[in-house]
């Protein structure tokens, strides 16, 4: 894949995740339910995952489950998880 391809997928993911926390600040706004926030939230968070994805140049799978994604942004980066709590 090219790369303004490349650009164009994580590209896409981003904006996708940026609409889903425009939704969650709007939820929380109005008093709606919770567990919609929470839905929103997760989506958010699985399509930032899969912009890295594809910034890593990695295919993107059809799938719903954060911690493969993680695993799967894991193996591409390997110490990614590694981080220091300041």
């Amino acid at each position: 894949m090219k790369k303004e391809a490349i650009r164009q997928v994580y590209q896409e993911w981003l904006e996708k995740a940026e609409e889903d926390l425009e939704v969650v600040a709007v939820i929380l706004r109005e008093d709606a339910p919770p567990s919609a926030a929470c839905f929103h939230a997760q989506q958010a968070a699985e399509k930032f995952l899969k912009a890295l994805l594809a910034y890593r140049k990695k295919a993107v799978r059809k799938i719903h489950d954060l911690v493969r994604l993680g695993r799967m942004i894991e193996e591409t980066d390997p110490g990614i998880g590694e981080y220091e709590m300041i």
